[in-house]
Formats: structure tokens, C-alpha cells, sequence
């Protein structure tokens, strides 16, 4: 009777985790984590969107207040990006040159919302950084459009990026290919 209640229990698990999986895997549910750092990957942005969507997509009073300063984006693209760490950057010009002297540079804000939906399980890894655009707050703060995690989400939100606001080491960059 014994194996015959083990053997139960065991077909009981194996079908509730195959229950999940299935759950897990089913259509427009797929969770994928972001790909480690230094792996290249495609990533589809239309540019087309208005700079303020970007705001309104992650600031609770909406975009009142604030300015975009650029640089100015247009059409629809893929890029050739990757995750990076650039270590500890004293503000966003010294994030910029690192990046060049890898080849690459830092792709704007208007890609984090794509980013977010291809790569929606997160993973505490650190925050995610899109350093390619700046936004300016109504306090007159220049920032710039990041994802940080919460503990099921990603959060869609702005970082400080004037000329002394330091990014920590634990930031990863989203890059894209000059080359491509």
C-alpha cells in the first residue's frame, strides 16, 4: 500500500508540474529573462513613438512638466545590442566613451518598453540602463529611462543623469553595434 501511495504522490507532482509548464509556456506568457551580459541579441524599436509616451509609460503624474532633449529618433529598427557593464561612470558623458571604445553605443529610452516586453522575467541582476537619450524632469533634472526590478516585475522608471550623478557598477547598459 505504501508504494502505492509514493507512486500516487509522484504522478500528482509530475502532473502539477506539468501543469505549470504548460501554464508557463503557453502563448504570449513566454517570460524570457534579459540574456547575459557581453551576448548579442536583436532588438525591434519603433522610433516613431513620441519621447513623452516613454514618460507616461513609468511616471504616475504623466509627462506634464517634462522635455525631452534628444537626440531625435525616427522609424522602425532592429538593433544588434547587448548588455554590458561598464563599471562605476562618474555621469552619463563617461558611460557614453566607454561604451565607443568598445564599439558601441548606448541605444535611447525609446527601446526600453520593447526591451521589457521581449525580456519580461527579470533577474535581479541589477538595474538596466538605455543611457542613448536624455529627458529632462519639471525640477530640471536631466534623466534618462531605465528598468529596475521589483520582486515580480520589472519597473519601468528614470534615473538621474546630470553632469555629476554617478551610475553605480551594478548598472548594465543596453549597447547597440556602431558597426551595424
Amino acid at each position: 500500500m505504501k508504494r502505492f501511495q509514493d507512486k500516487e504522490r509522484m504522478m500528482r507532482k509530475i502532473t502539477d508540474i506539468a501543469v505549470m509548464v504548460l501554464r508557463f509556456l503557453s502563448p504570449g506568457r513566454l517570460m524570457l529573462p534579459p540574456p547575459p551580459n557581453d551576448e548579442w541579441f536583436t532588438l525591434r524599436v519603433d522610433n516613431n513613438i513620441n519621447p513623452m509616451d516613454v514618460v507616461a509609460m513609468s511616471v504616475s503624474r504623466g509627462p506634464r512638466g517634462w522635455k525631452y532633449l534628444g537626440p531625435a529618433v525616427a522609424g522602425k529598427q532592429t538593433y544588434h545590442a547587448k548588455l554590458v557593464c561598464l563599471g562605476a561612470c562618474r555621469n552619463l558623458a563617461e558611460a557614453r566613451e566607454r561604451a565607443e571604445k568598445i564599439g558601441c553605443r548606448l541605444l535611447e529610452g525609446q527601446a526600453r518598453e520593447p526591451f521589457k516586453k521581449r525580456f519580461s522575467a527579470q533577474d535581479n541582476r541589477g538595474p538596466i540602463v538605455f543611457g542613448g537619450s536624455v529627458w529632462e524632469s519639471p525640477e530640471g533634472n536631466r534623466q534618462v529611462a531605465a528598468l529596475r526590478y521589483l520582486p515580480s516585475e520589472w519597473d519601468s522608471s528614470f534615473g538621474l543623469a546630470g553632469k555629476d550623478d554617478h551610475f553605480g557598477e551594478e548598472c548594465r547598459w543596453v549597447v547597440a553595434s556602431t558597426s551595424s
